[in-house]
């Protein structure tokens, strides 16, 4: 793909996250007379249709984890909130950046955590995932903030890690698939109530 139409398809990017024009409008305003080329050069780049595109940003998912946020690519779905300190994720800082609006810093310094919150509370995210080994006060604050699944890393693998669910479901519908915050209790066991996550 050309410089030019890459830049293009970037600056769509940027006005699909903005508001609720439709996709003639926006092809139009980055300098294309029409619409299905524009779908086509948009998918080709991105891997996924601009209406596609344009439905997942809807939903404002924070993730406070790196690989988590890989996780979510391989969904199809990008956080609007995301750690992208360049020690732990140059990959997602150089190919996402543009893509994530909220950049957080390493989650797991904890002198980031003042200048995470504060960044998370601004953005008011939907859900915020994460993983469970957290300390319990920065857990009890992202739960606070926002529906919050804290995800049982050290112990599961990536596969319960994207199908961890219970309870009823929220469900942000992706092309073949759906990401899901599910509100559950807490468990006798002492795992804290919150949000999973399913595929």
């Amino acid at each position: 793909m050309d410089y030019v139409t890459q830049l293009r398809i970037n600056k769509a990017k940027q006005l699909m996250g903005q508001g609720n024009e439709r996709i003639r409008e926006i092809a139009r305003q980055v300098g294309f007379s029409d619409e299905y080329y524009f779908s086509r050069k948009f998918k080709q780049q991105q891997g996924v249709a601009p209406t596609v595109h344009m439905k997942s940003r809807r939903h404002r998912v924070a993730t406070y984890h790196t690989a988590i946020t890989g996780q979510l690519l391989a969904l199809q779905t990008i956080s609007s909130a995301a750690p992208l300190d360049p020690k732990w994720s140059a990959y997602y800082r150089q190919k996402y950046a543009g893509d994530i609006p909220v950049h957080l810093r390493d989650p797991f310094d904890a002198t980031n955590w003042m200048a995470n919150r504060e960044a998370l509370r601004r953005f008011g995210p939907d859900l915020i995932i994460t993983s469970d080994y957290l300390d319990h006060a920065v857990k009890q604050e992202l739960g606070d903030m926002a529906n919050a699944l804290f995800v049982p890393w050290k112990e599961k693998d990536w596969r319960v890690h994207l199908q961890h669910q219970s309870g009823d479901a929220v469900c942000v519908r992706q092309p073949t698939h759906r990401v899901c915050a599910v509100q559950r209790p807490a468990t006798a066991s002492g795992l804290p109530g919150g949000v999973a996550f399913c595929l």
